[in-house]
């Protein structure tokens, strides 16, 4: 994974991305392919008060936070005619 792991890195430390430093709120991101995890990064914290950085092993409980990217994701087949 190495290789890839450096790319993913690489946009997690882009400035459009948001995620500048490693002492704030924290984002773990994978990249899947063929339904292989092939790439994992990860930059900030998991806990801010107790300063506990986000590791790969960290679980997030997204709970109702996924309606939003659900919402997201159909809206944008909507609007290129993909949902019947």
């Amino acid at each position: 994974m190495g290789e890839l792991d450096a790319a993913l890195e690489g946009v997690l430390d882009d400035r459009q991305f948001g995620v500048v430093g490693s002492d704030g709120p924290g984002v773990m991101v994978g990249l899947v392919a063929d339904g292989e995890l092939r790439s994992v990064a990860v930059r900030g914290l998991a806990n801010i008060e107790h300063r506990v950085p986000i590791t790969r092993e960290t679980v997030f409980h997204v709970a109702s936070v996924s309606k939003q990217f659900t919402a997201f994701a159909v809206a944008a087949l909507a609007d290129e005619g993909r949902l019947l």
